[in-house]
């Protein structure tokens, strides 16, 4: 690339970027100010999903528990019924709660 086509070429590259959505790790970090274990636990979830996915199942865990003390409390029963629409944690939100916290 030639020095005089540099600066078209950022313009273009922002352009772009301007464009794409962003990842759902990027609003859980947003939307939670920062909040490293909230970062993690969706993280966590999203190892083996989709940002959609993710996004649910965060939005889903969180609106019942937003610390380690409070997800430690969570009855298995009713943790895994607020997972069942995600596959790859369907069997499993305690143990990677337990491994986030624990």
């Amino acid at each position: 690339m030639r020095r005089d086509q540099v600066h078209e070429a950022i313009r273009l590259v922002r352009q772009e970027v301007g464009r794409w959505q962003e990842p759902v790790l990027g609003v859980v970090a947003k939307q939670s100010h920062r909040d490293p274990f909230l970062i993690l636990i969706s993280c966590l979830l999203s190892l083996r999903t989709k940002d959609k996915t993710t996004r649910e199942a965060s939005d889903r865990l969180f609106a019942m528990a937003r610390n380690p003390a409070s997800m430690l409390k969570l009855p298995l029963k009713r943790s895994n019924r607020r997972f069942t629409q995600s596959d790859s944690i369907e069997r499993r939100p305690n143990r990677f709660i337990k491994s986030a916290v624990g």
